[in-house]
């Protein structure tokens, strides 16, 4: 594989889950007639943490026996998990404003700073490589489009259901961008052997394999790992059901106010 179409294909993944999610929340801002103030605050705020994390990355690397990484990256993927339990909950009960702002808020830094770190770190490993960083360069501007596009393409199709269509459609999608970061948090544990060792569930890798352009979209916006441990299967279909049990709950109980 090029250079080009790597570089392309690794800022694309980190770009499109960010984007895809942002997407998401706009589109939930305007279901819950939410102010959208928050959305440039919060993503300068999410480059500034992720070059910063990504400048002390090392550092980071070296914390709590060399798992530092592993830790953060997993509590960043609980920071978009939670609050997104609270936001589809309060698509069907009302829920104090700024709790939901600042929910949103919460979700879209942490995904910038896991998505964009990862980013300032790759490209900066070919800084001092002149010969490939033209290529380098080039990709990852060309993913970033793509990434956003797709970002603006979700939003834009979302805004044209109707409102209870929209609702259950954000709502649902959500819900499994976020449980599918919970698989990868587990994942992340598990390599740095945080984790008890758990047996492999089942294998896809022969139907969509993790290095296909295919699986590498679907693990950026969903998660998908072609080979989890029953952990990380555990996990992720108990998230699910704690997300869709809130919404369930929530849609069922009179509203009294």
């Amino acid at each position: 594989m090029s250079i080009l179409l790597n570089s392309l294909l690794l800022v694309l993944r980190e770009v499109l889950e960010a984007a895809v999610l942002l997407g998401l929340l706009w589109n939930y801002s305007k279901l819950a007639r939410l102010p959208t103030r928050w959305v440039v605050p919060a993503g300068l705020a999410g480059i500034v943490i992720a070059i910063c994390y990504a400048a002390g990355i090392q550092l980071i690397t070296d914390l709590w026996d060399g798992t530092g990484q592993e830790w953060i990256s997993s509590m960043l993927h609980f920071a978009v998990y939670l609050p997104v339990v609270l936001l589809v909950g309060a698509l069907y009960r009302p829920v104090n404003t700024r709790l939901l702002v600042a929910a949103m808020v919460l979700i879209f830094i942490s995904a910038s700073i896991r998505e964009g770190s990862e980013i300032v770190v790759y490209i900066g490993a070919f800084m001092d490589a002149p010969s490939v960083k033209g290529a380098v360069f080039s990709g990852a501007l060309i993913g970033a489009g793509i990434g956003i596009s797709c970002g603006v393409l979700v939003s834009t199709f979302l805004g044209t259901l109707r409102a209870h269509q929209a609702r259950f459609w954000v709502g649902l999608l959500l819900v499994f961008v976020a449980s599918g970061m919970m698989l990868q948090a587990v994942a992340l544990l598990d390599q740095a052997s945080l984790i008890g060792h758990s047996t492999k569930a089942y294998d896809l890798e022969f139907l969509i394999s993790e290095d296909s352009v295919l699986g590498r979209l679907l693990y950026a916006v969903f998660g998908y790992d072609s080979q989890p441990t029953w952990l990380q299967l555990g996990v992720y279909l108990g998230s699910l059901t704690v997300a869709l049990g809130v919404v369930l709950v929530a849609k069922r109980i009179p509203n009294n106010g």
